[in-house]
C-alpha cells in the first residue's frame, strides 16, 4: 500500500508516493511494478506531495518539508516551521 498521495514525473517516468500517517516516501522507476523506500520520516505523518521544475516537495507533520531533485534522494528541511493549511492548500 503506497499511501495518501503520488505524483508522476512524465519526463523520467519516476512515480513518488507518500505513506500518510505511517510516514515515509517511496519511488518506482518501472511504472509501479516495484517500489523502493526512499526516505523514512521517523513516523511523522506526510500530508501531500507536489512536483515542479526544481523537483519534488513533500509536506509533513509539524511543518516539516522534504525535498528531492530526483524523487530518490531526499532531504528534510525544518526551516519551514510556519506552514499553514487552509482551504485544502498549504502555504509558507
Amino acid at each position: 500500500e503506497m499511501g495518501t498521495a503520488a505524483v508522476v514525473d512524465e519526463l523520467t517516468g519516476v512515480i513518488v508516493a507518500t505513506h500518510g500517517a505511517g510516514g515515509g516516501i517511496s519511488y518506482s522507476d518501472d511504472l509501479g511494478a516495484s517500489w523502493t523506500r526512499a526516505y523514512e520520516t521517523g513516523g511523522r505523518q506526510v500530508n501531500g506531495i507536489a512536483l515542479g521544475e526544481e523537483g519534488y516537495v513533500v509536506v509533513g507533520e509539524a511543518g516539516v518539508i522534504y525535498t528531492s531533485k530526483d524523487g530518490k534522494n531526499w532531504s528534510e528541511n525544518e526551516d519551514f516551521t510556519h506552514v499553514g493549511w487552509m482551504n485544502n492548500v498549504y502555504s509558507l
